[in-house]
């Protein structure tokens, strides 16, 4: 059978060259047992673009992040991945000797030792020189302030490539050799470029994971200042970046909807982790006013953020009440108790939304101390822990007295309890409910 021809390759190439990572991982593994016919030659299209694009990562690794969707909320400079692989492309057209000899030297290049690989920096040097040439090649309809900022960016590529290498070690204990070595670093950046400073910073921010963990290297480079000081100067940009994230997050925790479950309880959870750990960062790492441009916007942040949860942790004992309901049945002529009523199925929409609402309360345990809504989550974790634990036994004695009126039905509500308990106390006082829910009613009565 004859293969495809030329013009259906060279499509084919090019929409492989244009496809995003995840969608050529899948390619890879979906054409992985092609070993021949048309489809291994599209295969091996597949398996070269993805080590042309390992080489490529290798080589801009320092600013490969600015060419990538931000992860957080935190907004930052950002080029088109369009641009990346233009540059890519007339890199390789044009400087064919730095190709090669980076590509040979990244045969023996052992990642854990050798820090840096000078034709790497060779190359995102000429990187630079190619997009202040030719700004429309790279950048088309970019303009020439774009072009100036991807330039500017790509020659701190190589104090970049050092400065993450040792990044773990400045974002943690701020020893004298650390600090001294930080600022070094950071003054022969503003030798190549007045504005260096920030644009150096830019990159640490999207390598991070945590970007408010920058304020650590800000705090060093400037001896700890205070708010008033940063908020006027060029790197202020990054704490109003911050807390503009922090007051997004806030809303979102704001106009969460329990109905949307565990899912949705988790993204609003990280939201609450993530605007405590910014929050407490601030005021670890700068000296804060009460009424400063940063101080009172953290002070101010805090008590949103805690009134917020506090609105939905408030929620959770009568939500739960819904979804595990309660009724009065007679002991002895007027008088009354509550007791599990399960006549009929449990309402999957009232447990859907006791779950979101208690993997909030669960999930939100890191924040706590910080976001000053611990007090009340504690409170509230304890009385529902209490609730669901007499509610399983109560469950449970009807069926062992064979007096639940459908088992299976007895059993989805003891599962249910058992799932909320583990969100209060933890998968060890789960599992024990379950373990008695496996011998309680008739199949008791069976291995008996």
């Amino acid at each position: 059978m004859a293969g495809p021809s030329a013009a259906k390759l060279g499509a084919v190439r090019t929409l492989i060259e244009s496809a995003p990572d995840q969608a050529l991982r899948s390619l890879a593994n979906a054409l992985s047992a092609a070993t021949a016919g048309p489809m291994s030659l599209v295969r091996d299209l597949v398996d070269g673009e993805r080590r042309e694009r390992e080489f490529r990562a290798d080589v801009f690794a320092p600013v490969l992040p600015l060419f990538l969707p931000a992860a957080d909320a935190i907004e930052g400079p950002r080029f088109a991945p369009s641009a990346l692989r233009r540059l890519w492309s007339e890199l390789k057209a044009r400087e064919a000797l730095l190709i090669d000899t980076a590509a040979e030297a990244r045969l023996d290049w052992d990642r854990e030792r050798e820090p840096e690989i000078v034709p790497f920096n060779a190359l995102t040097q000429a990187a630079a020189a190619l997009v202040r040439a030719e700004p429309a090649l790279i950048l088309g309809d970019g303009g020439a302030s774009a072009a100036e900022s991807l330039a500017s960016y790509l020659d701190l590529a190589p104090l970049a490539r050092q400065l993450l290498r040792r990044l773990p070690e400045w974002l943690g204990k701020a020893t004298d050799e650390r600090i001294i070595a930080l600022k070094v670093l950071f003054k022969d950046a503003t030798a190549i470029s007045v504005d260096a400073t920030p644009r150096l910073l830019e990159i640490v921010v999207a390598h991070l994971p945590e970007p408010w963990l920058v304020l650590r290297l800000i705090s060093v480079l400037t001896d700890r200042a205070s708010d008033r000081y940063l908020a006027a100067s060029e790197l202020a940009v990054f704490g109003q970046r911050l807390l503009a994230a922090v007051d997004k997050r806030v809303e979102r925790v704001r106009a969460f909807d329990a109905q949307t479950g565990k899912a949705g309880a988790m993204v609003v959870a990280g939201d609450v982790i993530a605007a405590c750990a910014c929050m407490a960062e601030f005021e670890q790492t700068i000296e804060l006013s009460r009424d400063g441009p940063w101080g009172a916007k953290v002070i101010a942040a805090r008590k949103s953020l805690a009134a917020n949860v506090e609105s939905r942790l408030r929620d959770v004992e009568s939500t739960v009440a819904q979804a595990l309901p309660l009724q009065n049945v007679r002991i002895s002529g007027r008088m009354t108790r509550p007791a599990p009523k399960i006549a009929t199925g449990p309402d999957a929409k009232l447990v859907e939304r006791a779950r979101g609402l208690l993997v909030l309360l669960e999930q939100s345990r890191t924040g706590a101390a910080a976001g000053g809504y611990g007090a009340l989550r504690k409170q509230v974790t304890e009385k529902v822990a209490e609730r669901l634990n007499v509610y399983a036994d109560e469950v449970l004695h009807l069926l062992n007295a064979g007096e639940a009126p459908d088992e299976e039905r007895a059993q989805a509500y003891v599962e249910i309890a058992a799932e909320f308990l583990s969100y209060t106390e933890g998968p060890a006082a789960a599992q024990i409910v379950r373990r008695r829910a496996a011998v309680a009613g008739e199949r008791s009565q069976d291995v008996a």
